[in-house]
């Protein structure tokens, strides 16, 4: 409040002068409501961009695995970001290129051993068949028996291998060097 003196007909008076301060305190509460308004839409807008950049790399290594899952492993991830989330696109990817290597080097060896284990057979199978039929002379009989001993014992070492080989494969410690 302000006060001054005022002389009006040669009598001093006092003037008072005081704001409103209801009206002042409104405008302040319409400000106020104003930048909290502001400032709520804003932090909603912020919150929505940093999310889609936050979720949507993990969408789509959700994605990712997906695909590896059904055995495709050619996967485009984004990996120039250098944050975690691109750290782990760069793990994921190269995780992805080591899958398809060992599927790659599987499908190989199955193909291999079917191969190897396709040739005493049919071998085996045509020798047998030549004996079922008869007409052979006993010499050439004894030596076709003795193929298939042959190719059979091929077959038992081949699976023996292979049951040597899954053994190692599944003890990794079980070589113990000095």
């Amino acid at each position: 409040s302000i006060g001054l003196p005022i002389r009006a007909q040669g009598e001093t008076y006092a003037l008072f002068i005081r704001p409103n301060l209801e009206q002042q305190i409104g405008d302040v509460r319409i400000l106020l409501a104003y930048l909290l308004g502001i400032t709520f839409v804003t932090s909603l807008a912020l919150i929505a961009i940093f999310t889609r950049y936050i979720v949507k790399p993990v969408q789509r290594l959700t994605e990712a695995t997906n695909e590896i899952v059904h055995g495709r492993y050619d996967i485009r991830m984004d990996v120039t970001r250098k944050d975690e989330i691109g750290n782990l696109a760069r793990h994921f990817a190269t995780m992805a290129q080591s899958l398809k290597r060992l599927d790659e080097m599987r499908q190989e060896f199955v193909a291999n051993v079917s191969h190897e284990i396709r040739s005493p057979l049919t071998s085996i199978q045509g020798f047998t068949q030549s004996i079922l039929s008869g007409g052979l002379p006993r010499e050439e009989e004894e030596r076709y028996l003795r193929i298939i001993e042959e190719e059979s014992r091929r077959m038992s070492a081949l699976s023996g291998q292979l049951l040597t080989l899954a053994a190692l494969d599944k003890e990794t410690n079980m070589l113990k060097p000095t």
